[in-house]
C-alpha cells in the first residue's frame, strides 16, 4: 500500500506544482509586451534542463521500439514513466514475497527447510493478494479520486489496473499451490480442505483470478467485448464472495482489506447512476419531466454517424471531455463507449453536415501549400469554450455533438439503425436521419493547457478531429475578447495554431470546415492543412469563391516534417510548443516518435500531450 500510496503523493504533488507553475507565469511574471509563458526563458534554469531531460528520454520516448498505442504480439506497451512505475513494484514483490523468510533449524513445528519455505511464501502471498484487491478495484473505476487529483489520464490508471491483476491472480496461484505441497506432501490434510467450506471458496476464488485474466486478454476484448464485460462483473461479484468464505475461519481479521472492495466499487455505480441521471432526466419549469433526445445522421459519402443530442443547459462541457453513450432501453442496454464532445452548438433546424449557403460546394485538391481561408461560412453558433462555465447568464439548452465512425458491433448498429429509419425523403444526398434515445454519462476527461503555449500543433486522423475542434473553438472565443491577441492580453497565450487532419474522404472534411471549423479558418495565426488519404479522384475540381477556396492535399502527411518544421519556426521566436494527436495507433506512434526526434535534436520547450481511447 505503501508503494501505490508514494506513487500516487507524487503525481498529486506534481500536478500541483505544475497547475501553480501556470497560474503564477500567467498572472503577470513576464516581460512588458505580456510574452509571458508562452517564451521559452533566454538562459534555461536547471528546472527547465530538468524539465527537458525527463521529456526527451522518459516521458515521451516508447519503452519499446516505435510501440505504444500500436499492439506489439498484440499486447499494449505502457510508455516509459508507466513502465518504471508497473517494473518497480514487480520487482518489489518478487523481492519481498520469496525473500528475506525467516528460515531456521531446528524448528520443532516444520523441521526441513523446504516445509518452512512453501509456509511463508504461502503465508506472504495470501496477505500481498489481499492488500493488492482495493487498489485493484480503485483503479478501474471510471470516478476514481486519483484521476482528479494527479491529472493522469483512465488509460494510465488501466496500466496499473492490469498488472495489478496480474500480480494479484499470480499471488493467489502461488498461495494454492503452495498449499497444496504442504497438505499433500507435508500432511494428509488437502482431501479433507475438500470437504471444508472456507477451502473450497479459496479454490473458487483462484480459479475466478484465472477467468478474469483470460477473459480480460485484447483478443477476447476486441472480438468478444460483451463476453469480456458481463464476465468481468460476474466473475468479480463471485471472486468477493469467494474470498470473503475463504478467509470467514479467521474471524473479521481480513475484512479490512474486502470492505474497501465493496465501498470502492459500490461507490463508483453509485456516482455512475447519478451522472446517468443528472446528465439525461430533466425537470421543466411547467413540472414536466423531460429525457435526452438524440438525433443519429448517417452520411453515406464520408462513413460518418453525426450524433446530435440535446443536453440540458446545465451540461457544459470543456475542451477533452467525453462522455459513454448508452442505448439503456436495447437488449444490451448495459453496453457503453467513451466518445469526445466534437461541439457544443445551438440547435439548429439545417442538415447537420452542411451549411446552408455552400451546400453543393467542393474541395479542390492540391499537392502545393494549403490556402488558409475558408470559402464556407457556419450556420451553428459555436458556444464551446472554459470561458462560459464562470458566465451569469441562464444556460440554454444545446446539442452535444459527436462524430463516430461506425465500425462492427454498437457503432454497425447505429448506422443500421439510421438507414433503416429514414424515408425517401430524408435520405435526400445520401443523408439517413433517425431519432435514436441516447443516454449520456458524463462529463469525464481532463482538460490540457494548451492556451498556455505559443505556438500549438494539432494532428489529428478521421474522427479524432472531435478532440482537436473543442480547443479551436475554445482559442477562438478567447480571441473573441479582444478581437486580436493584443499584447497584454492574458486569455491566451496562443499565437500560432496548426492543424493537420488526415481523413480517409474529402466529404467529412467538407463538411465540418463549412460548420465548426469555419470561424477558426478565417482567423489570422490559424494554417489548416487537410489529406485525403483515400477517395481523392482527379475529377474532383477546385470551387472558386470570393473568399478562396479549401485545398486538401492528396496522401498521408509527411508529420516529421510538419512537426519539424513548425517547431522550427517556434524557437526561432522563442515560443514554447505544445503537440496534440488522436488518430489512428500508427498515427499516434508516429507523431510520438517524431517528436522524440526533435527533443532529441535539442529543441526545448515542446510538450506532447496524446488523446487516446485504447482501453
Amino acid at each position: 500500500m505503501g508503494y501505490w500510496g508514494g506513487i500516487l503523493l507524487m503525481g498529486i504533488l506534481h500536478r500541483l506544482w505544475t497547475s501553480s507553475r501556470h497560474i503564477h507565469e500567467g498572472t503577470g511574471r513576464g516581460d512588458v509586451e505580456g510574452k509571458r509563458e508562452q517564451q521559452l526563458p533566454g538562459k534555461p534554469g536547471l528546472r527547465d534542463r530538468l524539465s527537458f531531460y525527463w521529456k526527451a528520454y522518459f516521458a515521451v520516448p516508447t519503452a519499446l521500439g516505435s510501440y505504444h498505442q500500436r499492439r506489439f504480439l498484440g499486447c499494449s506497451i505502457p510508455n516509459r514513466p508507466e513502465i518504471l512505475v508497473v517494473v518497480g513494484f514487480w520487482i518489489m514483490c518478487i523481492i519481498l514475497n520469496f525473500g528475506f523468510h525467516d528460515i531456521f533449524i531446528p524448528n520443532a513445528t516444520m523441521p526441513t527447510i523446504s516445509q518452512q519455505a512453501w509456509k511463508y511464501v504461502a503465508q506472504r502471498t495470501s496477505m500481498f493478494a489481499y492488500t493488492c484487491l482495493p487498489w485493484v478495484w480503485l483503479f478501474a473505476g471510471r470516478n476514481n479520486i486519483f484521476i482528479w487529483a494527479t491529472g493522469w489520464s483512465f488509460s494510465t490508471f488501466n496500466v496499473f489496473h492490469r498488472h495489478l491483476s496480474r500480480l494479484t491472480a499470480i499471488f493467489a496461484f502461488v498461495h494454492a499451490i503452495s498449499y497444496t505441497v504442504l497438505d499433500t506432501i507435508y500432511g494428509p490434510y488437502y482431501e479433507e480442505g475438500l470437504h471444508v467450506l472456507w477451502f473450497k471458496f479459496g479454490i473458487i476464488g483462484a480459479v475466478m483470478m484465472g477467468l478474469l485474466c483470460g477473459l480480460s486478454t485484447p483478443y477476447i476484448r476486441t472480438k468478444c467485448y460483451e463476453l469480456f464485460l458481463v464476465g468481468h462483473i460476474l466473475f468479480a461479484v463471485v471472486l468477493l464472495v469467494a474470498v470473503f468464505q475463504h478467509t470467514s475461519v479467521f474471524g473479521t481479521k481480513y475484512n479490512a482489506y474486502l470492505w474497501p472492495v465493496v465501498v470502492i466499487w459500490c461507490f463508483d455505480r453509485f456516482l455512475r447512476i447519478v451522472r446517468l441521471a443528472y446528465c439525461n432526466i430533466r425537470v421543466s419549469t411547467h413540472g414536466r419531466v423531460q429525457t435526452t433526445t438524440a438525433m443519429a445522421t448517417y452520411s453515406k459519402d464520408a462513413d460518418v454517424i453525426r450524433l446530435d443530442i440535446q443536453a440540458g443547459g446545465s451540461i457544459r462541457p470543456l475542451p477533452g471531455h467525453y462522455f459513454h453513450l448508452y442505448q439503456l432501453f436495447s437488449w444490451r442496454g448495459w453496453e457503453n463507449h467513451p466518445f469526445t464532445v466534437g461541439a457544443c452548438t445551438a440547435q439548429s433546424t439545417t442538415s447537420p453536415f452542411t451549411s446552408s449557403s455552400h451546400r453543393k460546394q467542393a474541395p479542390h485538391f492540391m499537392t502545393g501549400a494549403l490556402n488558409e481561408k475558408n470559402p464556407f461560412t457556419s450556420t451553428t453558433t459555436e458556444i464551446f469554450t472554459q470561458e462560459t462555465q464562470s458566465s451569469t447568464a441562464a444556460p440554454t439548452p444545446g446539442n452535444l455533438v459527436f462524430w463516430i465512425r461506425p465500425y462492427n458491433g454498437w457503432t454497425k448498429q447505429l448506422k443500421n439503425q439510421c438507414l433503416r429509419s429514414s424515408s425517401d425523403d430524408s435520405t435526400e444526398n445520401g443523408y439517413y436521419q433517425a431519432s435514436i434515445p441516447i443516454s449520456l454519462e458524463g462529463p469525464y476527461g481532463h482538460t490540457l493547457p494548451l492556451h498556455h503555449y505559443g505556438t500549438v500543433l494539432m494532428i489529428v486522423g478521421g474522427t479524432g478531429i472531435a478532440t482537436a475542434v473543442p480547443y479551436i473553438h475554445d482559442h477562438v472565443s478567447r480571441l473573441s475578447k479582444t478581437g486580436s491577441r493584443r499584447p497584454g492580453d492574458n486569455s491566451t497565450q496562443t499565437s500560432s495554431l496548426t492543424l493537420v487532419w488526415a481523413c480517409r474522404g474529402h466529404e467529412f472534411m467538407e463538411q465540418l470546415c463549412g460548420r465548426e471549423l469555419a470561424s477558426a479558418l478565417e482567423l489570422e495565426g490559424f494554417t489548416g492543412r487537410f489529406h485525403c488519404t483515400k477517395g481523392c479522384d482527379s475529377h474532383c475540381a477546385a470551387v472558386d469563391d470570393k473568399d478562396g477556396e479549401l485545398r486538401i492535399e492528396r496522401g498521408r502527411p509527411n508529420i516529421e516534417n510538419i512537426i519539424y518544421g513548425v517547431a522550427t519556426e517556434a524557437q526561432m521566436v522563442k515560443h514554447r510548443m505544445a503537440v496534440l494527436t488522436c488518430g489512428s495507433a500508427h498515427m499516434s506512434d508516429e507523431v510520438r516518435r517524431s517528436v522524440h526526434s526533435i527533443l532529441k535534436k535539442g529543441y526545448e520547450g515542446i510538450e506532447y500531450f496524446e488523446e487516446a481511447y485504447s482501453w
